[in-house]
């Protein structure tokens, strides 16, 4: 599991690095919508899914288990620096919490 990869330098220098080595073994993951960019700009979630789709990479939907939405919201309250950035009540949203298949 790694992150599909936006909003920040290194998100997107872990994730090129996942790309890369799952390409080499032509095996699929599973990436996650980076939080809390995904609801701060939403719009750079579709862009970056089509960016890794212009480059031949399978992005699915991937659906999960809703965990425990009071526990993760303790959590984020750990992240001051993104809890200054947008409402992060919404980073338990099903819309915006989201996973991804990856594949080649």
């Amino acid at each position: 599991m790694f992150p599909l990869g936006w909003g920040q330098d290194d998100h997107v220098l872990v994730s090129e690095a996942a790309l890369s080595a799952l390409r080499q073994r032509d095996v699929a993951a599973i990436a996650y919508a980076d939080l809390p960019y995904a609801i701060a700009d939403p719009d750079l979630l579709i862009a970056r899914i089509h960016e890794l789709q212009s480059r031949g990479i399978g992005v699915e939907d991937y659906p999960v288990q809703e965990g425990d939405s009071e526990a993760k919201a303790v959590a984020i309250q750990c992240y001051r620096s993104q809890v200054a950035l947008v409402d992060v009540s919404m980073c338990c949203d099903r819309e915006v919490e989201r996973f991804f298949r990856i594949s080649f």
